[in-house]
């Protein structure tokens, strides 16, 4: 099966372009356990869990409660807040499930039907802390929360673990942006309707003290 059968049909705004990427990303051999936070319609998810298929392992945690009223808690503008109020999310729901069944994907992939700041609670334990290999971040898109979610998301990423940052044109993403700018090793950047508007960082390896012993 190929990415672009995965992604035919699927709600959502992920390119052909970012789901080859995030494919790439999920296979590679260190890549096992990756969190997805913004699921709605899995077009993004399924090419990971895809990946992790034909590798024969790895899970996808995708971070999506699929409710109106989170939706809108801190939206990025009012025309923002006026279609998360009106889009109907329980039938995008019930296409991603009927869609991950049909693909074949289930075995890959675990939901979590809560907001991302709850879900932290779950990742950030002795379990998964550190251990997380990619995240993408495709969550609400106000300057708190896209922050929010890159600088704790960020700090559970494994070092040399990848971190995906979408609609990197958006104003109200653009602190969070410059955030891993500043502490992420950039790999690559796309910012065209065609390609997409993402951003692939590797988080900086751990690095011994000067003055550790050797």
């Amino acid at each position: 099966m190929r990415v672009s059968e995965v992604v035919d049909g699927v709600e959502g705004w992920c390119t052909l372009t970012k789901a080859e990427k995030l494919y790439a990303l999920a296979s590679e051999p260190s890549c096992h356990l990756a969190v997805e936070i913004g699921v709605f319609g899995g077009k993004s998810l399924f090419p990971v869990a895809l990946a992790f298929k034909d590798k024969a392992e790895g899970c996808i945690y995708g971070v999506e409660p699929w409710d109106n009223d989170v939706a809108t808690e801190s939206s990025s503008d009012a025309n923002d807040a006026a279609w998360w109020r009106t889009v109907d999310l329980n039938a995008i729901k019930a296409h991603f499930f009927d869609r991950l069944t049909a693909l074949g994907l289930s075995e890959h992939v675990r939901i979590l039907e809560i907001p991302s700041d709850v879900a932290l609670r779950v990742f950030d334990t002795r379990r998964y802390q550190g251990r997380i290999d990619l995240v993408h971040i495709d969550g609400n898109h106000s300057v708190a929360q896209s922050v929010y979610d890159v600088a704790l998301w960020h700090a559970l990423v494994r070092p040399g673990g990848h971190i995906v940052l979408d609609d990197i044109n958006w104003a109200s993403v653009r602190l969070a942006y410059e955030y891993l700018t500043r502490i992420c090793e950039s790999v690559a950047e796309f910012n065209s309707d065609e390609e997409g508007h993402f951003a692939i960082f590797r988080k900086a390896a751990l690095q011994v003290p000067l003055n550790s012993p050797a």
